[in-house]
């Protein structure tokens, strides 16, 4: 595999999961952890601790990457189920075979197809979905503070705040409403280059059948 083809990977690990999860270790320390502890432990891993820098770097990262994981996965099993929503007959074009229309693969082979015919549109397709990965990672993240903070302040007396009931559900709905809005121009992305490439393979048999 040559260099090129790992970007769409890479972007999609750091924008997918490794920004979602740094933000919701940050998020969760500013909910939950005393802001003199928070300081106290700001101070030991950067200034007072002999650990190495970028060991500390390299373990958030580990970090990050393993929440967004857990949380990403929570969120695509709840709602946003990618493969079932794009799985619709309006990609049913009769590219191969009829047998394979009303598959739920549909959309994991347009995927590998335009990975193989149209790598610059594969890629466009991996920002997108890491866009709409990095949404379902943090509504799911944002859901579960909620709740947790909410349980705190019913059963553990934690003081009230009015940030924490309206920023984190407005957040929540912004995303939402951004995913929703990725989720479209993904469909029309797909939907458009398969229809391409139904036209393409149309006309290479027509040559060939005229030849």
């Amino acid at each position: 595999m040559k260099l090129g083809d790992w970007i769409p990977q890479i972007f999609y690990d750091i924008i997918g999961r490794i920004v979602p999860g740094a933000m919701l270790i940050i998020i969760g320390s500013i909910l939950f952890v005393n802001e003199d502890d928070l300081l106290a432990l700001v101070k030991t891993i950067f200034l007072d601790s002999e650990t190495s820098s970028l060991f500390v770097f390299f373990v958030f990262i580990l970090a990050s990457y393993f929440i967004a994981i857990l949380m990403g996965s929570f969120g695509f099993f709840i709602k946003f189920k990618e493969w079932e929503e794009q799985s619709e007959n309006k990609y049913s074009e009769n590219y191969f075979e009829d047998k394979i229309n009303t598959e739920k693969k549909m959309v994991s082979l347009i995927y590998d197809a335009l990975h193989i015919k149209y790598p610059q549109a594969a890629a466009r397709c991996a920002k997108l979905r890491s866009e709409k990965l990095l949404c379902r990672t943090l509504i799911s993240g944002l859901a579960i503070f909620f709740v947790i903070w909410g349980l705190r302040y019913l059963f553990a007396s934690v003081e009230f705040s009015w940030y924490v009931i309206t920023i984190l559900p407005f957040s929540a709905l912004a995303l939402f409403l951004f995913h929703r809005h990725l989720n479209i121009r993904l469909e029309y992305l797909l939907s458009n280059h398969w229809y391409i490439m139904k036209q393409e393979r149309v006309k290479y048999f027509e040559k060939k059948t005229n030849a």
